[in-house]
């Protein structure tokens, strides 16, 4: 990976944060009047004598669109985060400062090229010195942040609180125990082995506390200088491994052995549960009924963009880290009596097992599976009945807080054979400065709307990369088929002439296509999509599942042209299908700076060469999102929003696949399980 492609890690955000304090502080005295006082920066890090600090500001740090993979470009602008304040996240009051800079490895960062220089979108300027003369010279309109009445930027209820929400919510039980197993996917031989390292354990106990304290004070010290938005989510991660920590201990939770998996099962499902520690959440080998349905389903990529008078971001969330999940908390993220396993989550320079950051249940519904009113009393409906089965589904949660947003994704399986793949998001809007009033708002309304006086919600959208290695009627022997509804006469239709009985020639029919090479579609193209087996069922139509999108984005906007394009080949269609290639792993690579040229085998451009998709193993990569236009609402914190897919099975079997599960209305169960804390 060329250097100026690579993510901001270790020296590289060393260097940058340098030279953003020493910039920074050149044009203290116009932060002062801007921000009420406060400023950034030192010319040295003897910071309590510093008139600035870091304490109150912080910097965001973002690729320019001009990066290349020999040009590393960054822009950098600011955001105020007053200490001692009721202040929610700091990202709610930006600064209208920015400048860039333009990385050299084979420079000293303190010859770095920096330049344009904007305040309040006026310039550039193309020195910190020259936007200061401008400054001292009376050139500039200034701009002002209101630091004051912080509390709007924090959760904390708002007195009075409504009637009755002080009422405590519904709340779901198993009151017969649990209906799915869970076991470590560690096998035998390596549980004998965790347990004769047990039992030595606690000879060893205090001096690795002692060396794991060492460690995790000093990654927290070089955690202290690092700068910008990766430094805050690097310092987040840092809190939630040390809440982690602090939880193992409290539960006696060995840190060894455990958490690398789980197997589940549960109502004819089974499946492998797991993380990668950049991507996120991996579900393998999912089988239902005896039958594997999908080798692989995992997450690959979080994208957002977002658009601004002033100018463009974006953030590909892999390079923060999507599989360094958070704790769980019970009655918030799952359940009360949902079950909390432990995962791999990286720790410094290693990782270690952690409790609490995966969730299991089952939940019900509130609706039917199926129902049907048995209502004119006759036969053997005699007397009449309402026949039906109340839908429940098994449910595997993790959660990813990625410095300003929190990332939900859920898997679901429920008893009829569907499988549903979601994703929510919440959080704190990234805005920009607003200019006061509507009227005043160069952003409104083309790039956001007016959320506070001094703050413009941006118009972003939220991308989703998945992987899904079908495996339908268990066989490596797939196509991919898609369906349109379409209207034309009954020649057109079926080859035949109108039977003599039609009073109409015209008639709706369904138009099916084997796609014979690889091939990408939108989710509006067609009105089906099938993964089908060469295998058959009883009636010779067949075995396949059916891919059923929730409301998605159909694509990026951005033409294939753009600085972006190049990288981002998986958010062109919301179905790219390819022959299995074991190389092919990921088609996104975990860095903000892949700019007008891909990482090649992180590249589905390089994944579709034209291979034939008829009877092969096949997969998915599958992209689902949605545009984000902001409201009023959406301060102090976004309500989580989602999107996904859903896995549906079709003449995988000859009849319904509910039928063998018992009607449990007038089953008597007193028993319940407690919380698992």
């Amino acid at each position: 990976v060329p250097w100026a492609q690579r993510g901001n890690f270790g020296p590289e955000d060393y260097y940058l944060r340098d030279m953003v304090y020493f910039e920074a502080f050149k044009m203290r005295e116009l932060f002062k009047v801007t921000t009420g006082g406060y400023c950034y920066g030192s010319v040295d890090y003897n910071w309590d004598e510093s008139e600035c600090g870091w304490d109150d500001m912080t910097y965001v740090e973002s690729p320019a669109l001009e990066s290349n993979t020999t040009h590393r470009i960054t822009s950098v602008t600011f955001v105020l985060r007053p200490r001692g304040e009721p202040y929610g996240f700091y990202t709610l009051m930006p600064v209208p400062f920015a400048f860039k800079f333009l990385e050299d490895p084979q420079k000293p960062n303190a010859e770095w090229d920096v330049y344009d220089f904007e305040y309040c979108n006026q310039g550039p300027y193309s020195t910190a010195e020259a936007l200061m003369q401008a400054y001292n010279d009376g050139q500039l309109t200034i701009c002002t942040v209101d630091n004051s009445g912080l509390e709007w930027t924090n959760t904390d209820p708002v007195e009075p609180l409504r009637p009755g929400s002080g009422v405590k919510e519904p709340t779901s039980i198993s009151p017969a125990g649990r209906r799915f197993q869970v076991r470590s996917s560690t096998s035998s031989s390596r549980r004998e082995r965790e347990r004769r390292m047990a039992e030595t354990l606690h000879q060893e106990k205090k001096q690795k506390i002692e060396e794991e304290e060492s460690k995790r004070q000093e990654h927290k010290e070089r955690l202290k200088w690092v700068g910008g938005m990766y430094g805050e989510i690097m310092r987040q991660h840092d809190i939630i491994n040390q809440v982690a920590e602090e939880r193992a201990r409290k539960l006696q939770f060995s840190l060894i052995g455990v958490g690398v998996g789980h197997m589940v099962s549960w109502m004819g499902w089974s499946f492998h549960v797991g993380s990668d520690h950049m991507h996120g959440l991996v579900l393998r080998d999912i089988t239902f009924k005896g039958q594997r349905v999908a080798y692989e389903l995992s997450f690959q990529e979080y994208f957002a963009s977002y658009s601004s008078f002033s100018r463009s971001f974006f953030y590909f969330d892999s390079v923060f880290q999507i599989g360094s999940f958070s704790p769980l908390e019970l009655g918030v993220d799952c359940p009360e009596d949902a079950m909390l396993l432990p995962l791999v989550r990286k720790s410094g320079a290693g990782g270690n097992s952690v409790p609490d950051l995966l969730c299991i249940f089952e939940q019900p519904y509130g609706e039917a599976m199926w129902r049907h009113g048995y209502l004119w009393g006759t036969g053997r409906y005699d007397p009449p009945f309402i026949g039906g089965i109340p839908r429940t589904a098994l449910q595997v949660r993790v959660v990813s807080t990625l410095g300003n947003y929190d990332y939900i994704p859920t898997i679901s399986f429920m008893a009829d054979g569907v499988m549903q793949s979601k994703l929510e998001m919440g959080g704190f809007l990234q805005g920009s400065y607003g200019h006061g009033h509507t009227s005043n708002n160069p952003e409104v309304p083309f790039f956001g709307t007016n959320v506070r006086n001094h703050l413009t919600g941006l118009l972003h959208d939220h991308l989703i990369g998945m992987k899904l290695d079908l495996d339908v009627g268990g066989t490596t022997k797939n196509s991919f088929v898609t369906g349109k509804v379409e209207y034309a006469s009954f020649e057109e239709a079926t080859g035949s002439p109108k039977p003599g009985w039609y009073e109409l020639d015209g008639i709706k029919f369904m138009n099916f296509s084997t796609h014979k090479n690889e091939t990408a579609v939108h989710a509006h193209e067609y009105d089906a999509f099938y993964v089908s087996s060469s295998e058959v069922n009883q009636w010779g139509s067949n075995k396949s599942y059916e891919i059923v999108f929730d409301h998605t984005v159909p694509r990026q906007v951005y033409p294939r042209d753009h600085p972006l394009g190049a990288a981002t080949e998986w958010q062109y269609s919301n179905i790219a299908v390819t022959k299995f290639n074991d190389s092919e792993r990921y088609c996104s690579f975990p860095t903000l700076y892949q700019l007008n040229e891909a990482i090649p085998s992180f590249d589905l451009k390089n994944f579709k060469n034209n291979e034939s998709i008829v009877d092969e193993d096949l997969v998915l990569w599958i992209m689902v999102g949605i545009q984000h236009y902001p409201k009023a609402e959406d301060i102090p914190l976004v309500s989580n929003f989602g999107t996904g897919f859903t896995l549906k099975p079709r003449d995988m079997y000859n009849r319904a696949a509910f039928e063998d599960l018992a009607d449990n209305r007038d089953t008597q169960a007193p028993r319940c399980v407690p919380p698992s804390r």
